[in-house]
């Protein structure tokens, strides 16, 4: 929503079991981020807990932290490959 008085804001929303220190982030999470600079935010539910499956809302810790993805913060998880046309 943007207009007279607002500003508009977008917001990523990560969860994990782990420390949260990392967070997985789509390439077109980043490009998002940085074709709108200042406007991102991400949260991060940090250890998590399943309990039968269900999320324990008592557990972990949530932070909201401005979305600004540097080169020296990212680090390539995987690729994907173009397979090669069969012969002919």
């Amino acid at each position: 929503m943007s207009g007279q008085g607002t500003e508009e804001i977008y917001l990523e929303a990560k969860g994990t079991q782990s420390a949260g220190r990392s967070v997985i982030l789509t390439r077109k999470e980043v490009e998002h981020a940085r074709r709108h600079p200042g406007q991102c935010r991400i949260g991060v539910w940090s250890g998590m807990r399943l309990i039968d499956g269900v999320v324990d809302s008592e557990a972990g810790t949530f932070r909201v932290i401005d979305l600004e993805p540097d080169d020296r913060d990212l680090r390539p998880c995987d690729y994907d490959w173009t397979v090669p046309a069969a012969p002919q």
